[in-house]
């Protein structure tokens, strides 16, 4: 695949996750609850179906559980949302041939002005604006550099 082609790929899907981060954002905040919530009840009820069919487990102490288990899960989907952004930028990145460290600084740049713009879009939906969203974010993208960094030297370290 030629570069230009291969450019046009990364940028694309940098745009495309980021609409997946807005997607994810657009919803009002008692959709969102509900849908996560949702979703922790149904992987719980599957992971200890057992316990709910020999009587330990009542669907409602499911549910509870769901409830507790929401904020941490939520928080975790911040950290993973940015890093796949912060993967890509860096990526799209180096393909464009950027110097290491103007490759991290822009993409730690991106990566915190999209948070940033994301939260204010939550005020726009009904949703709460948090600071400590935004350094949750930047959480994903530091995990994402650091393993960037160290697939990139083990790759070089092939290479050579």
């Amino acid at each position: 695949m030629n570069k230009t082609k291969l450019r046009i790929i990364l940028v694309i899907s940098v745009i495309i996750w980021m609409g997946v981060i807005y997607f994810f954002s657009d919803m009002p905040g008692k959709t969102s609850t509900k849908k996560s919530v949702k979703l922790i009840d149904s992987t719980i009820t599957v992971t200890v179906n057992n316990k709910v069919v020999n009587g330990e487990m009542s669907e409602k102490s499911i549910y509870r559980l769901a409830k507790k288990i929401d904020y941490p899960f939520r928080k975790c989907m911040h950290v993973c949302e940015y890093f796949v952004l912060a993967f890509l930028v860096l990526n799209t990145l180096y393909v464009f041939d950027f110097n290491k460290k103007k490759k991290y600084i822009f993409s730690f740049i991106i990566c915190l002005l999209y948070a940033c713009s994301d939260e204010y879009h939550q005020l726009l939906v009904q949703r709460t604006c948090k600071v400590s969203d935004v350094f949750i974010d930047m959480i994903g993208v530091i995990v994402a550099f650091v393993l960037y960094t160290i697939v990139f030297n083990k790759y070089n370290k092939k290479e050579s």
